[in-house]
């Protein structure tokens, strides 16, 4: 008898823990399904499309479009363009969204390709920048 219990409490507590495993799972898609939502929003009443936003970035650095996204960078609306020159150098261009203006222009480091740093070559999740 004893021993049937304990497999009942272990199997209630699988399925205990299996609930709270789906409930965050459903919490960050909902957080996600919001992000995207945003961003649609964002990018349907941008005045540039994407293509115009890859296009100024192609033409200002002579480079490729690979990947455009959308940034808010303090209320200002923004389409972030990764370009690649012939040798592999990746660039990143921020182009305002409503007016096509070149706000940034920055070389990506092989920190942010390998994600150990951000767009100022910070390293990441070391806000204070000493290495503790």
């Amino acid at each position: 008898m004893k021993r049937s219990n304990k497999v009942i409490a272990g199997i209630v507590a699988g399925i205990l823990g299996l609930g709270a495993a789906g409930s965050a799972y459903a919490a960050k898609s909902a957080a996600d399904m919001d992000k995207e939502k945003a961003e649609t929003a964002a990018i349907m009443g941008a005045k540039l499309t994407v293509a115009d936003a890859a296009k100024t970035a192609e033409t200002q650095t002579g480079d490729r479009a690979v990947d455009v996204s959308i940034e808010n960078e303090n209320g200002v609306i923004l389409y972030e363009v990764e370009t690649l020159k012939a040798d592999g150098t990746e660039t990143r261009v921020m182009v305002g969204a409503n007016d096509g203006k070149i706000v940034k222009v920055a070389v990506v480091t092989d920190d942010e390709k390998d994600g150990k740093g951000d767009e100022d070559g910070n390293e990441a999740n070391d806000e204070d920048g000493d290495d503790d």
